[in-house]
């Protein structure tokens, strides 16, 4: 492979993070991951070029058979992961939960930003995973998650409540004063503000490839559509490679210790998986049943679904004739 080629293979798998050598149904692709993909299939059995490229920027490249992900098509994926052993370079450690999340108009700072982008996440994952009991390494089983911002915002909700009424554990004074800190910026927000971070939150799982809208199915909210929303591919793969290097983050007694563990200026989530490892969250928050709350399954997915949630806003869902679960990745601009 020459290095031009390596370029273009590199460009593609940063900026789309998986690649199809061949039309996926639901999917565009782009004339320059075509090539990327072509570059890679012809250099089937010989990737130690691109393979030690990618080292050095500690990822990993991963070539996948779609029909194993019970993805329609009879195609290869290549996917490009973090290495879990490895640190990467400065130049990939970014901060883009933290970026996506800043807004001028508000008086915080990047550390309270950090809080919340670490509980939003805990929170996604905890949809993504606990609450349907899905394993980590279920990788194929991307296709049937699904969250919208109301159900995303329950739960907040009722996790910021808790946190606001609950006892503050700690080890020392040193941890005492910051998890006060912690729920200090989880609990001094207004409804308002709430909603509007999460979507913020929201918007930016979809920049960063996490999160991706489900085709033609809505939950409408008030009599307004809602988009409803999967993990991708990608994604689910990251997780089920760099699980374990998060797992100790687990073992928190409530949603304060948690956010202080794993979330920090420092060492606050890149892309969502920094911190990817939530499926056994043993907060007894995430113990509870959230009966009443019209959490989706693909089952309820049918026109004229009703219900309605724990505040009283009308909800139903609605799915289109032609809907089905297609691997739909994130475009960047």
């Amino acid at each position: 492979m020459t290095p031009q080629e390596i370029g273009i293979v590199y460009n593609e798998l940063r900026t789309k993070r998986i690649l199809f050598n061949q039309a996926v149904p639901g999917r565009r692709r782009s004339e320059n991951e075509i090539e990327a993909a072509a570059i890679l299939r012809r250099a089937a059995g010989r990737l130690t070029d691109i393979e030690e490229f990618l080292e050095t920027q500690g990822l990993r490249l991963m070539v996948l058979d779609t029909a194993s992900l019970g993805i329609p098509g009879d195609c290869l994926a290549y996917a490009v992961v973090r290495d879990p052993t490895a640190s990467p370079p400065s130049h990939l450690c970014g901060d883009q939960v933290i970026r996506a999340l800043m807004d001028a108009r508000r008086d915080e700072t990047s550390e309270q930003v950090a809080i919340w982008a670490t509980f939003m996440t805990i929170l996604l994952l905890y949809f993504l995973y606990t609450c349907e009991e899905r394993p980590i390494e279920a990788v194929s089983a991307f296709k049937d998650t699904s969250v919208d911002v109301e159900d995303f915002l329950e739960e907040a909700r009722r996790r910021i409540e808790a946190l606001r009424t609950g006892p503050i554990t700690s080890n020392g004074d040193t941890g005492e004063s910051r998890r006060t800190a912690i729920v200090e910026t989880l609990t001094s927000i207004s409804e308002q503000r709430l909603e509007g971070r999460v979507r913020g939150f929201f918007k930016a799982m979809v920049d960063l490839g996490v999160l991706e809208k489900i085709e033609n199915v809505t939950v409408r909210i008030d009599g307004e559509a809602e988009p409803v929303y999967r993990q991708t591919l990608w994604s689910a793969l990251d997780l089920a490679e760099n699980f374990r290097r998060y797992a100790p983050h687990l073992l928190m007694e409530n949603a304060a210790e948690l956010v202080d563990a794993v979330g920090s200026e420092s060492e606050a989530v890149d892309g969502a998986d920094d911190d990817q490892a939530f499926d056994d969250e043993v907060s007894p928050l995430a113990e509870d049943e959230r009966a009443g709350n019209g959490e989706t399954s693909e089952g309820d997915f049918q026109a004229g679904a009703a219900g309605k949630s724990e505040n009283g806003r009308s909800r139903d869902y609605s799915r289109g004739p032609d809907s089905h679960f297609n691997v739909v990745e994130v475009e960047e601009e």
